[in-house]
């Protein structure tokens, strides 16, 4: 079978295009035949991760701002040709293919796999043309429960929407060595907090720097990631005078080793399609701590720590809990790599062949 998979960009941080990577390694391990295309290119890019891994991977535009230039149609309609699965990831890739198969016909299946709850098509104006595009698709995923409850309540049910959990390579994260603190240039005795999160409204960053005032001086906090609000969290952290224990490490491609090193891993999301982060933290056998919404709270539960939305008492509270009960923090890091095992890279393309195959 020969499978392309199209994306937006393939940028390191990018947690869709993470997902992909790992997805691609196991299909290619199974056998298939698998190619990668981005609509543009990015830096720093897993471009190299791709090709070592022995996929093909191409990009159409080298500006990452032509990403909703409609000419993006005709330069698809001539390169989706001579594969039996093209397989779309976020918004606008999907529509574009959609739109170049229905201009420029081909005999593949199309699939197209949903990553986010909520997204600012869902309006009830653009509903019609919604539906139009999704109709192109032979198959339509959801990442989770959550995903698949917001896409029927905008779509209607007479869409037949698959759930397809994501995963990860759980070995990556077991197997993976500690970071050095002093080469962070963080303290030895240290209690970490990190998230990897890009810095947006729906992570809410803010909550765990808030948490800090609330903690002990020794408690400091490791954001991973990149985004608009980055520098709105630093000037909050120097606000609340918390700023020496905030440490911002950017985009980076050790996660696997920064969530060893850590001794709790949070996500404190607005909302989360399933949150892949929590899933490595479990997998690196730390303890997480969660915002307790319906993504989250699907993976989190019964193994990790959820607590109230945008409650930093009860952030600092949950944290404290942890690190001051020994037996506490190791039952609930046994629970969260049980609950990891769960969620491994192979059975997220096990779910995928099953609709591939059913498709063709």
């Amino acid at each position: 079978m020969k499978i392309l998979h199209v994306i937006n960009r393939c940028k390191i941080g990018d947690g869709a295009a993470k997902l992909l990577l790992d997805i691609a390694k196991r299909q290619i391990k199974e056998g298939y035949t698998v190619e990668v295309l981005a609509l543009s290119n990015s830096h720093p890019s897993y471009k190299d991760d791709f090709v070592q891994a022995g996929c093909g991977f191409k990009y159409l535009l080298s500006d990452k701002s032509c990403i909703k230039n409609p000419k993006l149609i005709t330069l698809l309609g001539k390169v989706i040709q001579g594969y039996d699965i093209v397989h779309t990831h976020l918004f606008p890739t999907f529509y574009w293919v959609a739109l170049a198969k229905k201009i420029y016909g081909g005999n593949y299946k199309l699939i197209h796999t949903e990553h986010a709850p909520k997204n600012n098509r869902q309006k009830w104006w653009l509903r019609f043309i919604e539906r139009y595009i999704y109709k192109e698709y032979d198959a339509i995923v959801a990442i989770s429960e959550a995903v698949k409850n917001r896409m029927e309540l905008h779509l209607g049910s007479s869409f037949n929407i698959k759930i397809v959990e994501n995963g990860i390579d759980v070995s990556e994260y077991v197997k993976a060595c500690p970071s050095s603190r002093l080469d962070l240039k963080i303290p030895e005795d240290a209690i970490i907090l990190t998230q990897a999160a890009r810095f947006s409204p729906e992570k809410d960053q803010r909550t765990v720097v808030k948490s800090l005032l609330r903690l002990p001086l020794n408690y400091h906090v490791i954001f991973l990631g990149g985004g608009e609000l980055m520098n709105d969290v630093k000037t909050y952290a120097v606000r609340l005078t918390v700023d020496d224990r905030v440490h911002f490490l950017g985009i980076r491609d050790d996660l696997p080793s920064i969530f060893k090193m850590s001794d709790i891993i949070i996500m404190s999301s607005n909302f989360e399609g399933f949150g892949l982060a929590a899933v490595e933290g479990m997998a690196a056998m730390k303890p997480v701590i969660a915002s307790n919404i319906p993504g989250l709270a699907h993976i989190v539960d019964g193994a990790g720590v959820l607590f109230k939305l945008h409650d930093d008492k009860d952030l600092a509270n949950k944290v404290k809990s942890l690190i001051e009960d020994k037996q506490y923090y190791n039952d609930v890091s046994y629970k969260c790599y049980m609950r990891a095992e769960r969620y491994d890279i192979c059975n997220t393309v096990h779910g995928y062949s099953e609709i591939y195959k059913s498709v063709l």
